[in-house]
């Protein structure tokens, strides 16, 4: 497998500082895979519109589920590539591979099943709860409902998600940020978790080389 070869030295194996940012993809690289990852669902729900509509009675109902569809589709195709090439679809189009913090060797199977968690559970999550909210201020704003139809989950749900979406959105862009200065190696808060040596489950990016391709 592919490891960072010359860029491992010093003492205790830290990196050489130089080398590993030679490395690492640029801030507008991973803006590029980041647009990329985000335009693959709405191409899934054109797909699934078109066949709904053109097979109303056999495929009606697939417009009903299309965002459990397109964590079927995601979970497929983000397992295979994480499996075979350390990085999500969109990392893997642009020559982006994800490795471990440790000492840059290739992902293990730990690491590889946590990343591929990641990618496929955590924008499904965020794209139920975004429609969930919207369902609920639809619902508030209309004249003709009551709000006392819903539930006090649903209450506090509303006046919580705000907040955390908040939370959740600054914390990307100070990660973001710190890459793109150059004061951390980790590009988002995901690729970071607890963990040290044989069992760190902390990765971030490199650029392969045409010739590992």
């Amino acid at each position: 497998g592919f490891r960072f070869t010359g860029i491992m030295s010093g003492v205790g194996g830290a990196f050489n500082e130089q080398l590993l940012w030679s490395r690492l993809p640029s801030i507008f690289e991973l803006f590029a895979q980041e647009a990329m990852s985000a335009a693959l669902q709405p191409a899934v729900e054109y797909v699934i519109k078109v066949l709904t509509h053109n097979f109303p009675t056999l495929l009606g109902r697939l417009w009903i589920v299309r965002d459990e569809m397109f964590l079927l589709v995601s979970a497929v195709m983000e397992g295979y590539s994480v499996s075979h090439y350390d990085a999500s679809f969109s990392e893997h189009f642009y020559n982006l591979k994800r490795v471990h913090e440790s000492d840059g060797t290739q992902l293990t199977k730990r690491v590889q099943v946590f990343s591929w968690l990641l990618l496929v559970i955590i924008p499904y999550l965020r794209v139920k709860l975004e429609n969930y909210y919207l369902m609920i201020k639809e619902i508030r704003d209309d004249p003709d409902n009551s709000s006392h139809d819903l539930s006090l989950l649903s209450h506090y749900f509303f006046k919580i998600y705000p907040a955390v979406y908040f939370v959740w959105e600054s914390l990307f862009l100070v990660y973001r940020l710190r890459y793109l200065f150059q004061k951390s190696t980790f590009y988002t808060p995901l690729l970071r978790a607890t963990g040290k040596g044989s069992l760190s489950i902390s990765i971030f990016f490199i650029r392969l080389k045409s010739s590992l391709l």
